[in-house]
């Protein structure tokens, strides 16, 4: 372990927030996961969903970009050069692009997000992310989500974010708990090593990259569509407190089982606030905590074409 991080553990142990018992105990645990090797890019691709470690496989082909100033002309210019590019296409949020070339290997993948990731010019790169079936599921931003288990674990959360060269933490205006965690330019890790060594601090509720969900109909960003009326069913709507996301008949006319829908909860602003995949016929969302307004919930399912979006009301 580098001196720099001896000195930032011993530094939050002194800190005065941090000495009663509880988070001696949370600091011990972090401590002894410090001392185990970093996970490295391009190895082993897992995130944290609802506890689980979830593994995937990198695309061969697909990659995400979003940039400052760059069109899809700039971008095919510079990736020309082998003749590999098939298509850029533009997705809803302005500068956000989704990159097809012809199949090569992950390892060549991941390098070219490695050296997108290290120009001025743009704000992130991600691969495309393989669920347990290989479909295409999600890409990651720069962005880090994380859910603080008590409110007296800000302080915490602000000492691992200067570890990590983080300057701009902001809350989450549905969920005083949520927090996101915005990465520098180039950061020496990406947003799912970040997320990843957070979470198994065991010092938070979660921690996660902020993601780019994949739908086999299309991509889901935050201009998203919506649908009024579909095959899965949700009640009530208006909602106060829990959500019930019933997918009985759309699972009984896929002919599909339910563990492979993915159930996305966002705001107005396309930013997640909820994100599970279906355990059962009824799949519950507590809202409780989030603020009367419009949101959108999306379902889709990567073996299916099926893929939808309702408009939900929260209502206290």
């Amino acid at each position: 372990m580098d001196i720099s991080k001896l000195n930032y553990l011993r530094l939050l142990a002194e800190d005065s927030l941090v000495k009663d018992k509880f988070k001696m105990k949370k600091i011990a645990v972090y401590l002894s996961l410090c001392m185990v090797p970093f996970y490295t890019f391009g190895q082993n691709f897992y995130m944290y969903l609802d506890g689980q470690k979830i593994y995937y496989e990198v695309s061969a082909s697909k990659m995400f970009l979003k940039t400052k100033t760059l069109g899809a002309i700039d971008i095919e210019n510079e990736l020309q050069s082998d003749g590999s590019i098939i298509s850029i296409e533009p997705i809803g949020i302005d500068g956000l692009f989704l990159i097809e070339m012809q199949p090569t290997n992950k390892e060549k993948i991941l390098e070219l997000v490695r050296q997108w990731n290290a120009k001025e010019d743009v704000i992130f790169a991600s691969p495309i992310l393989l669920d347990e079936n290989r479909q295409e599921e999600c890409g990651y931003t720069n962005e880090v989500l994380v859910k603080l288990k008590s409110k007296e674990d800000y302080p915490v959360l602000q000492k691992i974010a200067e570890d990590y060269q983080i300057k701009e933490i902001t809350i989450n205006e549905f969920d005083e708990f949520i927090y996101t965690l915005l990465l520098p330019h180039n950061s020496r890790k990406d947003a799912m090593e970040i997320g990843n060594e957070l979470h198994e601090t065991g010092l938070f509720e979660y921690a996660n990259p902020n993601r780019i969900f994949i739908g086999r109909l299309g991509t889901t960003n935050n201009m998203l569509p919506y649908k009024e009326s579909g095959v899965f069913s949700l009640y009530p709507n208006p909602v106060s407190n829990i959500l019930y996301v019933n997918l009985d008949q759309i699972v009984s006319s896929q002919n599909n089982t339910f563990i492979s829908y993915n159930i996305v909860l966002y705001n107005t602003q396309g930013n997640i606030l909820r994100q599970t995949k279906a355990k059962d016929k009824i799949t519950q969302l507590n809202v409780s905590n989030l603020a009367s307004g419009i949101y959108f919930l999306h379902i889709f399912d990567n073996i299916s074409a099926t893929s939808e979006i309702r408009k939900i009301f929260v209502k206290h």
